[in-house]
């Protein structure tokens, strides 16, 4: 249960503004797929790390909710932090691998499903969780609650060839 932790973790997002939803909309033409592919993470990161751990660049001009994802690389075994937008299911969150919509899944799916233990941080706390890939009715779920954050995954979905991977996010029990 993450969203029970609301207050814990501080997941309450105002509505996007203007300038958030011009950024949005323009989020997944192909030129912003090709802008935002290329710079986003490395900008999230950069402002999270500013921040320390309290926001990002996608949060601040896209209006994303955007949560940090720490997973273990499937070959190196290493930390690796990943800016996503969570999505609430339930008492849970999800996250997509939609990967700007470039149509390829991205490498923190593949880190998943290698170890689905991972780090869930939002604004400054940090949650152990579990990730459980969802298909069928749950991810239909998951994706109609993102197309309220962000229209922009109807399109992305048209640009991959395969099934778009869903991960609820549950929380770890502590030993």
């Amino acid at each position: 249960m993450i969203i029970g932790l609301q207050s814990d973790i501080g997941y309450t997002f105002p509505r996007a503004n203007v300038l958030q939803r011009l950024v949005q909309r323009f989020g997944p033409t192909r030129l912003g797929t090709a802008v935002f592919s290329r710079s986003l993470r490395a900008l999230d990161l950069l402002v999270n790390r500013l921040t320390r751990g309290r926001t990002t660049f996608a949060g601040i001009f896209g209006g994303f909710p955007i949560v940090m994802l720490t997973t273990t690389g499937a070959r190196s075994g290493l930390p690796r932090a990943n800016p996503l937008t969570g999505i609430p299911h339930g008492d849970d969150l999800a996250v997509l691998g939609a990967n700007y919509g470039l149509g390829v899944i991205p490498s923190w799916v593949h880190n998943l499903r290698a170890c689905p233990e991972a780090e869930l941080a939002c604004r400054g706390h940090v949650v152990k969780v579990i990730a459980e890939e969802v298909s069928g009715p749950a991810a239909e779920a998951v994706f109609e609650a993102a197309n309220r954050i962000y229209p922009g995954y109807t399109v992305y979905r048209k640009r991959f060839t395969v099934p778009i991977p869903v991960f609820v996010l549950k929380t770890r029990p502590t030993a």
